[in-house]
């Protein structure tokens, strides 16, 4: 009898495990992957053109996928493709730190020429600053005087002034032998006005060897250049502070030619290269030439333009501090 006992369960064991293998099949089936490797790489693509980084197949997941990373042109993106589906997901992405100048219409050679247009020298430095909210060029130049650091504008052109330094650059002496003394200047300008001298400088103008005098009396201000080998004032101007407006502009020259900028012209020609209170601006004649002398004071800095009062070139620019 027992016989006949073990027939039946051995036939019930191989029905069972027939059926468990079934399902465990079924269910691996339903994880196979229908999109292949190279299908997924072809769908990441076709949504994002770039380059493939790196690429995993992640089977253990409940839903199988690929694991792509892109990187185009302007950023890096991580996807998910389904491998039933093919859907793509992207999972994140991250901006690249791109220099975009096609929005810009000013070059870098334009800029170049900008800066170079408006100081003369040689560029030592140059950059492209994108991520600001003005796209704009950093540039530094170095003259034979100064060294300068420029924006210009990526969009306008416009120039502005970050910094400029002046070099120590050796200087010619004066030649002292036959010139007036400082003191004997400053008498000769004292004879002409009352107050107290504030500066006294033996300089070079169009090869000629002057003192520049200031004499200043409460509100009123004296200004002298005086020739230091004969002595003769070749300028004076006078103005008084109180009643001037926030620029003093004067002129000793009589009958000047009708072609001339005007004296805010000068000004602003200067203020485009410093910023700063104008303490004067006068037009001089020296050899039948027309020149802007002006003045603007920046903190403890006082910077000196000559201007030509016909071309509005800058003939000669100084620092005092």
């Amino acid at each position: 009898m027992k016989k006949y006992w073990i027939i039946p369960t051995v036939l019930v064991g191989m029905i069972g495990g027939y059926i468990f293998a079934q399902n465990d099949l079924s269910g691996s089936a339903e994880k196979a992957a229908t999109i292949t490797a190279q299908q997924a790489k072809e769908l990441a693509l076709k949504q994002f053109e770039g380059q493939i980084i790196d690429f995993d197949y992640d089977g253990d997941d409940r839903i199988p996928h690929y694991e792509i990373d892109v990187k185009t042109a302007t950023e890096k993106l991580e996807l998910e493709v389904n491998a039933k589906t093919g859907a793509v997901t992207v999972v994140e992405r991250e901006a690249l730190n791109a220099t975009k100048q096609t929005a810009n219409s000013i070059t870098e050679q334009q800029a170049t020429d900008i800066a170079l247009k408006q100081f003369a020298g040689q560029i030592i430095d140059f950059d492209y600053d994108g991520d600001d909210n003005i796209p704009h060029y950093e540039i530094e130049i170095k003259t034979a005087t100064e060294k300068i650091e420029l924006e210009v504008d990526a969009q306008t052109g416009a120039v502005t002034i970050v910094e400029r330094k002046t070099l120590n650059t050796a200087k010619q002496p004066v030649n002292t032998q036959n010139l007036i003394t400082k003191q004997q200047a400053m008498d000769i300008a004292l004879k002409q006005a009352s107050g107290q001298v504030t500066k006294a400088k033996l300089t070079s103008k169009n090869n000629k060897e002057i003192y520049e005098i200031i004499v200043r009396d409460r509100s009123i201000v004296n200004t002298f250049d005086i020739d230091a080998k004969t002595g003769a004032v070749l300028s004076h101007n006078n103005w008084d502070n109180k009643n001037s407006h926030n620029e003093n502009a004067t002129s000793n020259v009589s009958n000047k030619p009708s072609n001339l900028i005007s004296s805010q012209q000068a000004i602003a020609i200067a203020q485009k290269q410093v910023a700063g209170k104008v303490k004067k601006a006068k037009l001089d004649e020296d050899d039948g030439r027309y020149i802007y002398e002006v003045e603007i004071k920046d903190g403890k800095i006082e910077h000196e333009f000559e201007i030509d009062a016909q071309t509005g070139e800058v003939l000669e620019y100084s620092i005092d501090d």
